[in-house]
């Protein structure tokens, strides 16, 4: 499924702190890696050794994989338009102010080439979870959207801290986003 866009899998067995987490899915491009640059690791629990997949689980296993794997496109293209010296090299304005996060991790959300991706994420989120809601309101009042996991990364991670030009630019980019990503 994965091999046509120049990305590969890894299994990784590992143990998960919340019991009833069966696997994770996530990604890495690597833009040094010429024929496939992009990684896709999906975590099994370690103590189960397999995932039983009802559909629900199945559905679920499938977006993940699609969402990762397609973030990771999104660098691998933006890395082929901008090249090296441009990669990762702007990222929008915050404050840490009171945030518990690391001021590493806080610019890692912040970038330009992140939040690009992240959106992209988000609107298939959007999608994914809320088909039947009109998108703009999901846009307007997506605090009360729990299913959002990107936003909810993005709120604990920027949590205390200053952080609206990110917010702003994270929700704008997922508005131009939303359209093509319902058309999927």
């Amino acid at each position: 499924m994965v091999s046509p866009y120049r990305a590969k899998t890894k299994i990784i067995h590992q143990k998960f702190n919340n019991k009833k987490t069966e696997f994770m899915i996530g990604g890495e491009f690597a833009p040094d890696v010429f024929r496939k640059p992009i990684t896709i690791e999906i975590c099994v629990s370690s103590e189960k050794g397999y995932v039983y997949f009802t559909k629900k689980k199945k559905e679920r296993f499938l977006f993940l994989l699609s969402q990762t794997l397609q973030h990771e496109l999104i660098h691998l293209n933006q890395f082929k338009n901008r090249g090296c010296e441009k990669f990762y090299t702007h990222f929008y304005n915050f404050s840490k102010g009171q945030s518990r996060s690391s001021l590493q991790k806080l610019e890692y959300f912040a970038m330009v080439e992140e939040i690009d991706a992240f959106a992209h994420d988000l609107a298939m989120e959007i999608c994914y979870h809320y088909p039947e809601v009109d998108y703009k309101d999901v846009l307007k009042k997506i605090n009360d959207f729990d299913s959002l996991d990107t936003w909810k990364i993005y709120r604990r991670t920027f949590k205390k801290a200053r952080w609206i030009h990110v917010r702003n630019e994270l929700l704008r980019k997922t508005y131009r986003w939303l359209p093509v990503v319902k058309m999927q």
